[in-house]
């Protein structure tokens, strides 16, 4: 297998070139510590380079909004509760409804509100389940610093822009994005001195971008950009580069790399497809007949 970052993945598709192996892109998001100490030892030990996406404001010392939610809820006192936002109520019970539950219900919901709604109901979770939040994350939460990001660039690990805050970007303004597009590009090319060429977009399922972001990614200067799902197109996307997300079972591991995931979802394309007439079962004769190619 050959792996490269990926922003020659993109070039190389551009240009049309022709690879003479299987090739495998790394693709790392956040920019949590435990990349540095856990992950790119191993990197560094067989010479594999990888692509990690930073937030950029989490570098600098800030939070992630999801691990304010994870913090207050693992650090308040209070065993039940009934939080109210907006005439939405969300209840936590030391039996019914954990912490947990909680999280994935709060995190849920947020994902749906716009940026400033969302920052506005963490801040009232926070004060009624009284909870302060440090100034900066404890180490479970930390992230990588910018010295440790300039010595991965030197031994081939590619940073890419996770954003400035990591907000749902279909949620935010248009004068929001720029910042979070633009700003976050300047951040890491003044704090490293290297050009910035990849993006990843926040949670990156289909809703959380939109053609409108999709645009501003590309105005901004990147080469490319990645999603968080596995998906067929009929042409090369560099701004919709599917990925596929990996687990520790190894079976699973092994399944994906030699592109089973991928070829099942081609069969299913196909098969849907197919019920059709006209345009739609050319359409899936032609994606099959790729696929039987690759």
């Amino acid at each position: 297998w050959q792996v490269i970052t990926l922003s020659e993945f993109i070039k190389s598709r551009l240009n049309g070139a022709e690879h003479t192996s299987y090739v495998v892109v790394l693709t790392i998001d956040d920019g949590y510590d435990d990349f540095y100490e856990a992950a790119f030892p191993l990197l560094k030990r067989y010479k594999l380079p990888a692509t990690i996406f930073v937030t950029v404001n989490f570098v600098d010392g800030g939070w992630i909004w999801l691990d304010r939610i994870k913090f207050t809820l693992s650090r308040t006192k209070h065993r039940t509760c009934n939080f109210v936002f907006e005439g939405t109520t969300f209840g936590l019970d030391s039996k019914a409804v954990g912490k947990e539950a909680l999280e994935e219900k709060l995190i849920e919901y947020c994902m749906k509100l716009d940026n400033r709604k969302k920052l506005k109901l963490i801040a009232k979770l926070e004060r009624d389940l009284e909870v302060g939040l440090p100034p900066s994350p404890p180490k479970e939460f930390r992230a990588i610093t910018w010295e440790q990001l300039s010595e991965l660039g030197n031994e081939g690990i590619e940073i890419g822009s996770h954003t400035l805050t990591h907000p749902i970007l279909s949620r935010m303004r248009e004068e929001e994005l720029r910042d979070e597009f633009i700003g976050s590009k300047s951040r890491i090319e003044e704090k490293l001195g290297s050009d910035v060429a990849s993006f990843c977009y926040p949670n990156g399922m289909p809703g959380d971008f939109n053609e409108e972001v999709c645009k501003g990614i590309k105005e901004a200067g990147y080469a490319g950009a990645v999603v968080a799902y596995s998906a067929i197109h009929e042409n090369f996307d560099p701004y919709k580069i599917p990925r596929t997300g990996i687990s520790d079972d190894r079976a699973d591991f092994l399944w994906k790399l030699c592109g089973m995931e991928t070829a099942v979802l081609k069969l299913k394309t196909f098969l849907h497809l197919k019920k059709h007439d006209g345009p739609a079962a050319a359409q899936a004769n032609k994606i099959m007949a790729r696929s039987l190619e690759s």
